[in-house]
């Protein structure tokens, strides 16, 4: 199946052009009792997507590594740090990094939808089945989920030698209804 995943689509079309991170703040990286501060891990974030952008991927995961380090309880590190290593195929540790987001915040529904996508690509389908749906209990209107959703329970019901009938489909699309 080659070619860009749709999470992976989805970061190239949503990333901005940052400006080059201020040096002082990427030079005190950390404070003196090592840890960061708010403030640096997001100038490493923007280092991480300038990276990304300039197509160093490897650096980019670094930078955002160090940003983790920094704000280990900023769901939306850990986000970041999803959606680069879903790019670069490490599969097992995105889904941990999902993993850590939604339990920082349960309530991340984008969190939730990407989760079960990098599960459905490991063939986890039930588990990707219950992440979409943790995201469409929080989020109704989330068009991507559904259709996700629905994709993955037919798939299922073929797997598993199911017929397909009109009321097994319309059941994972009635929300367009």
């Amino acid at each position: 199946m080659g070619g860009i995943s749709p999470v992976a689509a989805r970061l190239a079309r949503e990333l901005v052009v940052v400006e080059e991170p201020r040096a002082e703040v990427i030079e005190a990286e950390f404070d003196g009792d090592g840890l960061g501060t708010e403030e640096n891990a997001q100038a490493l974030l923007d280092e991480s997507i300038r990276l990304f952008q300039q197509g160093d991927p490897l650096s980019a995961l670094s930078s955002i590594g160090k940003a983790v380090e920094i704000e280990p309880k900023n769901a939306q590190m850990w986000y970041a740090l999803g959606e680069l290593l879903g790019i670069l195929g490490k599969t097992e540790e995105e889904i941990a990094s999902w993993d850590r987001a939604v339990e920082i915040k349960p309530d991340y529904p984008e969190a939730w939808y990407n989760r079960g996508a990098a599960l459905c690509a490991l063939g986890r389908y039930e588990e990707a089945i219950a992440s979409y749906e943790r995201a469409v209990t929080i989020k109704l209107d989330y068009p991507e989920v559904w259709i996700n959703r629905g994709e993955v329970a037919i798939s299922l019901m073929c797997y598993s030698g199911q017929s397909l009938n009109a009321a097994s489909v319309n059941s994972w699309v009635s929300w367009q209804v």
